[in-house]
């Protein structure tokens, strides 16, 4: 594994143990936390020396959705509880882990930045649940939040969860179904076929080996170029939500994000894609210890804020260090 020297002290000693616990057996591996029970995969979350706490103006509650396959837990994140929700947030863990607490540090930020209501969906996991019962618990979760919004919808989701974003905007894309007026992806897988050139890389996080068989646990003998699984094999992506695109240089998933962006661009599509040279995959969850999370989220509340006012063709300023690229206007 290589270490980016400007990834700062407590960073690189962090993945470094990491790496390290987890080569002696201490920390489980990939496959071994697969094989847990759903509840503890679920409650997996960043611990909290290396994140922040929520700002003191947002408050969270829980509430449970009735859908065709059951009952659904959502979280919010407001700031009066009479407020609409405008965000609808889709977590990260590989299809198989984590929950609605995986990164309340972006969801509430967002939230109290930009003076909306966020809702984070608890979709199923796999491999009790393979795809596409997450895709389609994310899809009624839009419904109900485009039914209780006052303007315009906004997904965003990390990792999986921007996997789970991009697909989103497909299928209601297909179905003629509610309106999304942006896409925020954040380091996400876009191809089930692993082949961007990036997952030939050595990186901190999970490895190619771990995607192949997080993949397996999500898909099963499924077609891996199935659009819904890989958006970037979609046969068209004209018509599709403005796109705020952000990418970790050290992360194999990193040219995922760069080709989609250029692909959504090609199809005439608003692409603001970042990628920061200095991060691992999954920074946003440790902003305690990635120098760069600070200025991630801003970017990305700069990129949403135009959208939830009505304007989506308006630029905005981004901070990211290496690329900043508008198109489709």
């Amino acid at each position: 594994m290589k270490v980016a020297p400007r990834f700062g002290w407590k960073l690189r000693l962090t993945l470094a143990l990491s790496e390290w616990l987890t080569r002696v057996g201490i920390m489980p591996t990939v496959p071994a936390i697969i094989r847990w029970p759903v509840a503890r995969r679920k409650s997996i979350k960043p611990a909290g020396w290396m994140t922040y706490p929520p700002p003191a103006s947002v408050l969270t509650a829980r509430e449970s959705i009735a859908t065709a396959a059951g009952p659904m837990d959502l979280k919010w994140f407001r700031t009066s509880a009479a407020q609409a929700p405008s965000i609808l947030f889709i977590h990260g863990g590989g299809w198989a882990n984590g929950g609605v607490d995986s990164l309340d540090y972006l969801c509430a930020n967002l939230c109290d930045r930009l003076g909306v209501g966020v809702v984070a969906v608890d979709y199923r996991l796999a491999p009790e649940h393979p795809f596409p019962a997450g895709l389609e618990d994310c899809y009624a979760a839009l419904v109900w939040v485009t039914a209780r919004a006052k303007g315009p919808v906004v997904v965003v989701g990390d990792s999986a969860g921007g996997n789970l974003a991009g697909a989103l905007c497909l299928l209601a894309q297909q179905r003629n179904g509610p309106s999304i007026a942006q896409q925020t992806l954040i380091y996400p897988s876009l191809d089930a076929t692993l082949a961007s050139p990036s997952m030939a890389e050595l990186h901190p996080g999970p490895s190619r080996a771990d995607f192949a068989v997080i993949l397996q646990c999500y898909l099963g003998d499924h077609d891996r170029r199935d659009p819904l699984v890989s958006p970037i094999h979609a046969q068209s992506h004209h018509g599709l939500p403005p796109a705020f695109i952000a990418t970790a240089q050290w992360d194999l998933l990193r040219d995922d994000g760069a080709r989609y962006a250029d692909i959504l661009r090609a199809a005439g599509v608003a692409v603001q894609y970042v990628n920061y040279p200095d991060m691992p995959h999954g920074f946003l969850s440790t902003p305690k210890l990635s120098l760069d999370a600070p200025g991630a989220l801003a970017d990305i509340v700069a990129a949403i804020r135009p959208h939830l006012q009505g304007a989506s063709t308006t630029p905005v300023a981004i901070t990211g260090r290496l690329t900043a690229t508008l198109a489709g206007q």
